[in-house]
């Protein structure tokens, strides 16, 4: 059972759209909606039909060609998201402005793009993170490359305190590491050059 599950998880944000589509599908044979007490005709929009075009080509590719299924997907919620497709009978858009940019968003989408991510945590965690965020070597690469531009900062900024200044500074040990490292590097270059 568990197996199953875990095989056919992918499925769930889908059924939700496809149950969407099924309620659309019976209010356009009813041929009316009601909405805030009133009755109006209802008709499929060229949304509806985009919108049950792609739900239909991405359940056929979970099953026969998986690896593109979640592109497909990817682009029905954006598509939702961005008023150029509808799952349901009547559009609910919800609209904030940010300056004079006015932005316009289906909250279903965002819920439905909200679940498939609590459903694909660990597998979009780890594809943002491969993509967008350094490997282990390249962070410590970067960390050596910041470590080293101080030491030569603090190099430079010590270059002329005396012997004594110096092993002032390394015996105080209330300065960074780099400083510390600083001064022992100048040190130690200053005893081989005697």
């Amino acid at each position: 059972m568990k197996e199953t599950f875990s095989k056919y998880r992918q499925l769930i944000p889908l059924i939700i759209l496809i149950i969407f589509s099924v309620v659309t599908i019976f209010t356009m044979i009813q041929g009316t909606v009601e909405m805030n007490g009133d009755t109006f005709l209802f008709a499929l929009t060229s949304k509806h039909y985009l919108a049950f075009t792609l739900l239909i080509i991405d359940l056929v590719l979970f099953f026969l060609y998986r690896p593109v299924f979640k592109y497909i997907f990817i682009l029905i919620i954006l598509l939702g998201l961005i008023n150029i497709i509808n799952f349901l009978p009547l559009e609910t858009i919800y609209s904030f402005r940010i300056a004079i940019l006015k932005f316009s968003f289906q909250p279903i989408f965002l819920l439905v793009g909200f679940l498939t991510y609590l459903i694909n945590f660990k597998q979009i965690n780890s594809f943002l993170s491969d993509k967008f965020l350094p490997t282990k070597e390249e962070s410590l690469e970067y960390e050596t490359r910041q470590q080293s531009d101080k030491i030569e900062k603090f190099k430079i900024q010590y270059s002329n305190y005396t012997d004594k200044e110096l092993e002032e500074i390394i015996d105080e040990k209330r300065y960074t590491f780099e400083a510390l490292e600083a001064a022992r590097q100048i040190l130690d270059k200053r005893n081989e050059n005697k």
